[in-house]
């Protein structure tokens, strides 16, 4: 079994064997098979999805590169298959002020930056991870504070 952290992750882009640029057959021989698969469609039947728990991670379509490593809907997120996750202290629903005392506590660089969605900030963390918060209780939003944990290509 393969322990991450995501400390780590925030510092280095890396899920121990897990980052971006590496091959479907690397993941699958670090850790195993996904737990579940999407993201086929009639043109691109080989899956762009890989989970394991409460983590995604996509491949390029029609390619076999990993350029997006994305965590959300988790309250403590979880690994499956042969990868034991710490979560740190990353929970769901975290308020910002809660995760920047934590990240400044660690000595992670951070910064916000403009996030696409108006009811969401991005905080950009350490190594470009990009954590998603949800700013107020709106009708079918999750709920405000912490949503998700993102990295991809375009992020470094």
């Amino acid at each position: 079994m393969k322990a991450v952290s995501l400390e780590a992750f925030c510092h280095t882009g890396s899920l121990g064997p897990i980052r971006l640029g590496v091959s479907r057959a690397q993941i699958q021989e670090a850790v195993g098979p996904p737990e579940y698969v999407g993201g086929t469609t009639r043109k691109y039947r080989q899956p762009s999805l890989w989970g394991y728990g409460n983590i995604e991670l996509h491949f390029v379509r029609g390619g076999d590169e990993l350029w997006l490593i994305h965590l959300e809907n988790f309250q403590v997120p979880e690994t499956g298959g042969n990868l034991k996750l710490d979560p740190w202290i990353i929970r769901g629903e975290m308020a910002r002020s809660e995760v920047e005392y934590h990240l400044a506590a660690c000595q992670l660089p951070f910064q916000q930056i403009q996030s696409p969605e108006e009811n969401c900030t991005w905080l950009r963390v350490g190594a470009g991870i990009t954590f998603i918060f949800i700013n107020e209780r709106r009708p079918y939003d999750p709920p405000p504070g912490l949503f998700a944990l993102s990295f991809s290509v375009h992020d470094r």
